[in-house]
């Protein structure tokens, strides 16, 4: 009876082995299959068609393009604008720079002159210019004046921030003198303006309006009155022959045309001004 015990036992560990062999097995399949479908894969993108991969390296391409030509872009945007061209105009009376599509007409007889009394008189010399723009359309004239009249009081005055105080109150005093109304000051301390030095001038250019001063001082005095209504040119004159009498003067009314609002347009103005000059003094 003991030895049949055994070969329970010996059936026990051939099944336990053949257990053991099967997981094996399955462990070796399982790991072959992973291996089976990395090569497979592989193999796969290896072969995808060129057209594919060339498609994804075009996209990356595009897309540095559009980032390119973005920064292009702001690059222009941010460029300092063309200097302007220019010419130099000479005339029979005066020189000046000026823009290209611009022109000075000079005049030498009745069609130059602001203020003359028409009774037949002839004239020579330069009566009037205008400055016109690239439309033909007048942004600056200066004419010639034969014959003034006017009160010596100013019924208003324009006052920069370095305009005189004192003599603001002497053209009050004046003004209050000859028993005009009181004069109006115009407060323009705080206004933005262009100085401009042409023909012996002190200009002041507030927009489009144009204030000259009494001299060449350390302050601007603003000239008022008659004296606003023209000024005296030593570099330039006209001659009129009113019969037998024949006599010069040199005095001008000069004036922005006040549908210039354009302050791109009045800069080149200011430009014109500044290398203005008279013939005669070169």
């Amino acid at each position: 009876m003991d030895n049949l015990h055994p070969q329970p036992q010996q059936k026990d560990k051939r099944k336990t082995t053949l257990i053991i062999v099967v997981l094996l097995a399955i462990c070796i399949v399982c790991f072959l299959g992973l291996i089976a479908l990395g090569s497979l894969g592989y193999l796969t993108y290896s072969q995808m068609p060129e057209s594919v991969n060339q498609s994804n390296k075009t996209n990356s391409t595009n897309s540095t393009s559009v980032s390119n030509s973005t920064n292009s872009t702001n690059t222009t945007k941010n460029e300092a604008p063309k200097a302007e061209i220019k010419k130099t105009f000479v005339g029979t009376h005066l020189t000046a720079t000026i823009p290209e599509d611009w022109n000075i007409v000079e005049y030498s007889n009745s069609s130059g002159m602001n203020q003359f009394v028409d009774n037949g008189s002839t004239f020579s010399g330069l009566t009037g210019i205008e400055v016109l723009d690239e439309n033909n359309n007048i942004v600056f004239d200066l004419g010639g004046i034969d014959g003034i009249g006017g009160g010596s009081g100013c019924s208003t005055l324009a006052q920069f921030n370095d305009t005189e105080l004192s003599y603001i109150q002497n053209i009050k005093e004046e003004t209050e003198l000859y028993g005009d109304e009181p004069t109006k000051v115009i407060d323009l301390t705080k206004e933005v303006y262009t100085e401009i030095n042409t023909l012996n001038l002190r200009l002041r250019r507030v927009g489009n309006k144009m204030y000259v001063a009494k001299n060449f001082s350390q302050s601007f005095n603003t000239s008022c009155g008659i004296e606003e209504q023209f000024v005296k040119l030593d570099e330039l004159k006209f001659t009129i022959k009113d019969g037998a009498d024949t006599y010069s003067a040199n005095a001008y009314k000069f004036e922005i045309n006040e549908s210039v609002l354009l302050e791109s347009t009045l800069i080149k103005l200011d430009e014109v001004l500044l290398s203005l000059k008279a013939k005669s003094a070169s």
